[in-house]
């Protein structure tokens, strides 16, 4: 558990870097509302994504519960432009416990 934990505080620490990238985040309103651990659990994950959301290179937003299925649905994914203007599309493969291969132990 603490090398997954260590993965991904690594993975975000690229936001707080001299230049970051620019993440634009979608989440669904059901992610947002679905509870995790208690009340200070989730009041704690709240607050750590509206204090990313305040960073000028990011932007997060939420789809309505109400909304039709979407393709987002369908698991995670990211867009990219490299630095020649290429765009690319990248899903991670996830696992059929439904876990993305990059938290797994080796």
């Amino acid at each position: 558990m603490d090398q997954i934990v260590a993965s991904r505080l690594e993975r975000q620490s690229v936001l707080a870097r001299g230049n970051p990238p620019q993440l634009v985040v979608v989440i669904d309103e059901v992610v947002l509302r679905r509870p995790v651990g208690d009340g200070s659990v989730m009041a704690g994950q709240l607050a750590h994504l509206a204090a990313v959301a305040d960073c000028e290179h990011v932007q997060v937003r939420v789809i309505p519960a109400e909304s039709p299925w979407h393709t987002g649905l369908a698991g995670p994914f990211v867009l990219g432009r490299l630095p020649d203007g290429t765009e690319l599309a990248y899903r991670q493969p996830v696992t059929r416990s439904g876990r993305d291969r990059s938290d797994r132990h080796r």
